[in-house]
């Protein structure tokens, strides 16, 4: 019998093309790149407004005319605006990117999965806190707006110490679970000399956060007895943003760093853990090597013997040639 070949569809699984997945990972730093580029670019604007703001006010009031252009203030607002506008749109790229790298965390190792997920855990607590911060700051620089009675600069003052305090107290706390949420995203994506970076900017956000908190509550701890209104108020409680503004010095070095694993991912320095591949449906061959095409074949049928001798016989005759017994 001739062998045959295995037939397709029949237990033999014709090879499948492969095709490269898209790495959710890679999408996730991509937009966390560009998110910190916008917040390193909306700071540094917001800064400069701030520094020429202060410069025109006191222009304006060391001036003797009576009716100030207002023209650059007006520009400065704009600009302002537009630094708030690309605050947001970087929350909007950072939760976005946090969203894919969470959703590829299991695409490396097992330790970088954990590092996400803690990730993920400090920006739910870090939105929660500044949900908390900016109610109580409310309940505080309202709790002495009373609609039916004008406040004295005392109450004013000891309103504005308390909301210091407790918003520097939360900015903290919120700086520190921010800045440890950018850290573990990306920790085991990198070698040993970036994560020293990594660190260094952490330490660099706490330091510039703590610097501009004990400015600003020295500041309103102090002596404000030449405090006569409130707009003189609200400058002295600004008095540690500026000082604030320099956190985008930590986020240079973030960007390092981010760019180092973006590059890392991207180039295939970094494989990412094979994934499973889906069961296949699959029919057991039957007995034998070799499948049938067709009927099997049925045995010859023994040749014709007499019953009294075994001689072979013609198929046909009555008696056998031998010995002549009937058949």
């Amino acid at each position: 019998m001739v062998a045959q070949p295995p037939m397709p569809g029949m237990g033999y699984q014709q090879p499948q093309p492969f095709y490269q997945r898209e790495l959710e990972t890679l999408k996730g730093l991509k937009h966390i790149n560009w998110g910190i580029i916008l917040y390193i670019v909306a700071t540094l604007l917001l800064l400069l407004v701030a520094v020429v703001a202060v410069i025109t006010v006191f222009s304006i009031i060391e001036s003797s005319d009576p009716t100030p252009d207002l023209g650059p203030l007006l520009g400065l607002a704009a600009l302002a605006c537009g630094g708030l506008l690309l605050y947001l749109t970087t929350i909007v790229l950072w939760l976005l990117g946090i969203y894919e790298m969470n959703k590829g965390k299991d695409e490396f190792s097992s330790e970088h999965s954990a590092n996400v997920s803690r990730a993920v855990m400090l920006i739910v607590l870090f939105i929660v806190f500044v949900v908390i911060s900016f109610v109580v700051t409310m309940i505080l620089a309202l709790s002495w707006a009373d609609p039916f009675a004008t406040p004295s600069t005392a109450e004013m003052i000891d309103s504005l110490r308390l909301t210091v305090l407790v918003s520097g107290i939360f900015g903290i706390i919120t700086t520190a679970m921010l800045g440890l949420a950018i850290v573990y995203l990306i920790l085991s994506l990198c070698d040993e000399k970036y994560k020293k970076i990594l660190w260094a900017a952490f330490a660099v956000n706490m330091i510039v956060t703590a610097v501009g908190t004990a400015i600003s509550i020295a500041v309103v701890y102090g002596d404000l007895s030449a405090i006569t209104d409130v707009n003189d108020l609200a400058s002295v409680s600004s008095a540690g943003d500026l000082a604030q503004g320099m956190s985008f010095i930590a986020f240079i070095l973030f960007l390092l760093a981010y760019r180092h694993a973006y590059n890392r991912v991207r180039t295939g320095e970094l494989q990412p853990v094979p994934m499973p591949q889906p069961q296949m449906g699959y029919m057991p061959p039957p007995p034998g090597p070799y499948y049938q095409t067709g009927p099997p074949p049925t045995a010859a049928p023994p040749p014709n013997v007499c019953p009294s001798c075994n001689s072979p016989v013609v198929p046909g005759e009555t008696f056998c040639a031998n010995c002549g017994a009937r058949l």
